[in-house]
Formats: structure tokens, C-alpha cells, sequence
């Protein structure tokens, strides 16, 4: 009788040690998120001098989804061509908020 109880003992031991190892080691399945990005684009200076008439800029905005080696584009958007003097100073900047859907924090950046 004792040496049933040796036995299940063991075997009990080692089940519990065996189904804990594999409860820690497990990973869990991690829900993505949605992130937001706010762009605002501005001038940091003074640009209605003369020598700004005829200069134009031109800004081109692309936000990237990098998962492991994998990158793929998940918002773009091109301001054309325009007069400096067009751009607004930081206080009437261009805005834009970009929701960039199904984020996996562990793994996306």
C-alpha cells in the first residue's frame, strides 16, 4: 500500500511540475490596439522676406509599420508644392491625426 502512495506521489509531482513548466512558458496571445499619431506641420521662422518669393516647399508624410523584418506603408500624404509664405507659423500649424489600426506592442513598432 505504501508503495502505491510512493508512486503517486511521484507521478502527481511530476505531472503538476510537467502542466506548471508549461503554463509559464506559454506565451499569451496579445490583442492588438489601435495607435494614434497627431502631425502638425508649421514654419519655425519668418518667411516673407524678399528672397522667400519664389521658393517653394514641398513635404511628403509617410508612416511605416515595421514587424520584424517586414515594413509596409500605412499612411502617406504629399503637401504639394507651396510658397513658403503659405506654410502657417506653429500656432495655426497644418494638423492631421492618423489612426494606424491593429498594433501588436510586443512586435510592431
Amino acid at each position: 500500500m505504501k508503495k502505491y502512495l510512493v508512486i503517486f506521489s511521484i507521478v502527481f509531482a511530476v505531472t503538476t511540475g510537467f502542466l506548471y513548466y508549461k503554463y509559464i512558458t506559454t506565451p499569451y496571445a496579445e490583442m492588438p490596439v489601435n495607435k494614434e499619431i497627431n502631425v502638425a506641420i508649421a514654419t519655425s521662422a519668418n518667411y516673407n522676406a524678399a528672397v522667400y518669393n519664389e521658393a517653394l516647399a514641398k513635404v511628403e508624410i509617410a508612416v511605416f509599420k515595421l514587424s520584424g523584418t517586414k515594413q509596409s506603408i500605412v499612411w502617406s500624404k504629399t503637401y504639394d508644392n507651396l510658397p513658403l509664405q503659405r506654410y502657417p507659423e506653429l500656432a495655426a500649424a497644418f494638423t492631421q491625426s492618423i489612426q494606424v489600426p491593429d498594433i501588436l506592442n510586443s512586435k510592431d513598432k
